[in-house]
């Protein structure tokens, strides 16, 4: 570690004296309301932020948000076994319910901060912004490694009907079908995007491993005057997932069941006013409604309703926000005041427990700018849970530009909680006694980074170093501990690792980018519970050491093309086929994906029509996300999207 932070020092040193050819100031383009809660561009916060807009979703060809993440920097995404198997996020070597995860602001993380991010689609979406480390300050419970924020299109200008169609098939001699169709436009002052988008894969396995997708999407929005907004969506998602294997994997199963399989249905629903009285004063009121039905059956379809074999639970969630923006702005200094109330209701239902809480907050933060240099972002949030009580997350990041030499140097520190989940706080499980006076989990999170032009803006630089600490991590006991419950918070762990990024711009129709992430993790203390899964003085699971990214993208006329690598590093893993189950070290791979597209302009019947075609494990590399889950070999699926 001790040579990483000598070489980050080395790169510090040189890009700090001018160099010849850098450009004065870099353009300001990408503009992010994730970081603050109102709009401001990103290059004005301290933290680190990544936008993917929706020209690049595009490019790539994916039609799964799980698979656009997996080019992030610092983000080990993870799927068990084929598409549509329960799929993580790792960030930075936090745990995956450390990710807060929105749609247009709304949370839609089950309670406790787990998400199974497999059946999100990219069909509907505008961009996804996106602010790794800890943001609580902000957000509250479920930020403590990183904020992701997908933003949904939105309607303008006069009616377009789109619709697309697409066929494939996978080396495990299975069939795709991809389709969707979209309306959108505006009204006079009324924007409207309605779309569908179905998915149908017969999946990587001989026996039951069907995924079906269907997505529901209406996004209205009305500018009634210059002073008032208002915005209301819905997306109703309706999924079905076969899966003939335990928990141990697919590998390591003698017999395939015919039967099993996990059914979900959710709604997402958000409205929001946005009241403009004077240019420095900004009010807004935010509604939220999610709801989550997940079933996992093992039988016949349709299941008897005396089954014994289906497991049902409901997740709800309503949120109330208000929130209050001052922008103040003299010649030589600036600055974005936001504070804001939030109410906050969850409720989780299950055959043996129906329990919910409540979170009432306030949160204040400060963007100042001086002398369009210098720019600091303080933040603080109070948090009054019924679970939880009490708990304060503050946060401070700067951004220093350096305009002789185009540098950009940033960081800063803060804090992230992610509260319990309702079995921990209130199982009624025969024989666990759950404990609810848990703490949050807690996350302090320190990081500092660069950005650096070269040959005038021809290529850039982005490097980051961080470093985590999570405290009172919930450890579970069979035997119960002092306190008589079977969980308590008493287990600690870290990371600390690097992520350098480049991006090169040999001309306007080629563009290419890598990039490299360095990450070290330890379990500092398990409460003398050490597990396979969780030891002290070992990893934590599923999480690389080394991982790298490339991309390569072309694009001139009508035509694009995008090819993309991915490797990730051995790591360690848990063998769940072994009784008592054994720590293990799953292999590296490394994955090239390619897509390509070709526009045909033909005015007098429609706007335009585009071929496409994506490759998907180029090489049909034999690898385990999760060690004992087979992972899906080569596919191809091509198609003819139409708008008009």
């Amino acid at each position: 570690m001790n040579r990483l932070k000598i070489f980050f020092t080395f790169i510090l040193i040189l890009v700090l004296f001018p160099s010849a050819g850098f450009s004065e100031e870099k353009e300001m383009e990408r503009i992010v309301v994730t970081g603050t809660k109102t709009w401001i561009d990103a290059e004005l916060l301290g933290s680190s932020v990544t936008v993917i807009d929706r020209e690049e979703i595009e490019k790539s060809g994916e039609k799964d948000i799980a698979a656009i993440l997996s080019r992030v920097p610092g983000f080990n995404v993870v799927s068990s076994g084929s598409r549509g198997g329960f799929t993580s996020i790792f960030a930075r070597g936090g745990q995956s319910d450390y990710n807060l995860v929105m749609i247009n602001g709304v949370q839609i993380n089950q309670a406790g901060g787990g998400f199974d991010i497999s059946s999100l689609t990219t069909e509907n979406v505008e961009r996804i912004e996106i602010i790794k480390g800890a943001h609580s300050s902000l957000y509250g419970s479920d930020a403590a490694s990183s904020v992701i924020n997908v933003i949904t299109k939105r309607g303008s200008g006069k009616m377009k009907k789109a619709s697309s169609v697409a066929l494939g098939f996978r080396a495990e001699d299975a069939m795709i079908l991809e389709h969707s169709s979209s309306i959108s436009g505006s009204l006079e002052k009324l924007g409207y995007f309605i779309s569908h988008q179905r998915i149908l894969d017969e999946g990587i396995l001989e026996t039951n491993n069907d995924y079906k997708n269907n997505n529901f999407t209406a996004n209205l929005s009305l500018e009634a005057n210059d002073d008032l907004n208002l915005s209301f969506f819905s997306i109703y998602r309706d999924s079905k997932f076969e899966f003939p294997t335990g928990g141990a994997g697919d590998r390591f199963d003698a017999f395939a069941d015919p039967d099993q399989g996990t059914k979900e249905e959710s709604l997402v629903m958000g409205s929001d006013i946005v009241f403009s009285p004077t240019e420095w004063w900004e009010n807004s009121f935010k509604l939220g409604y999610t709801r989550l039905d997940r079933e996992n059956y093992d039988g016949p379809q349709p299941l008897e309703l005396d089954s014994p074999f289906p497991s049902e639970t409901l997740d709800k969630r309503i949120s109330l926000e208000y929130g209050s923006s001052f922008f103040v702005d003299f010649d030589q200094a600036s600055s974005i005041i936001s504070t804001g109330f939030e109410y906050e209701k969850e409720s989780f239902k299950t055959d043996s427990l129906n329990k919910s809480r409540k979170n009432y907050a306030f949160y204040a933060q400060n963007n100042f700018a001086l002398l369009k240099k210098f720019f600091v972002t303080t933040g603080i949030r109070y948090d009054d849970n019924e679970s939880f009580g009490s708990e304060w997350s503050p946060s401070i990041f700067a951004r220093w530009k350096i305009r002789e030499s185009g540098t950009e140097v940033r960081g800063g520190i803060s804090r992230g909680i992610k509260e319990a989940n309702f079995y921990e706080n209130f199982s009624a499980a025969f024989g666990t006694i759950p404990n609810p006076d848990l703490k949050p989990e807690e996350t302090l999170t320190a990081e500092i980074g660069l950005w650096q032009p070269l040959l005038d803006n021809a290529v850039e630089l982005d490097l980051s170093f961080f470093q985590n600490k999570f405290k009172n991590i919930i450890a579970y006991s069979f035997t119960p501990f002092e306190n008589g419950t079977n969980y308590e918070n008493i287990s600690r762990a870290k990371s600390e690792g690097a992520e350098a990024a480049i991006r090169f711009y040999p001309s306007n129709s080629l563009t290419l980018s890598a990039a490299y992430t360095y990450l070290k993790t330890d379990v500092t203390d398990d409460g003398g519970l050490g597990s396979p899964s969780f030891s002290e003085g070992e990893n934590l699971i599923r999480i690389p050491e080394h991982s790298f990214s490339f991309n390569a993208g072309y694009s001139k006329n009508a035509l694009n093309f995008d090819l993309s690598g991915n490797y990730v590093g051995s790591r360690d893993d848990v063998n769940w086929s072994e009784f008592p189950s054994t720590r293990v070290k799953n292999d590296s791979f490394f994955i090239v994906d390619a897509a390509a597209s070709y526009e045909i302009s033909v005015k007098r019947f429609v706007d335009k029509i585009k071929l496409f075609s994506r490759i998907n494990n180029l090489f049909n590399k034999d690898y385990e996300d999760v060690f004992g889950f087979s992972s899906p070999g080569f596919s191809m699926i091509s198609g003819v999207s139409v708008v008009r």
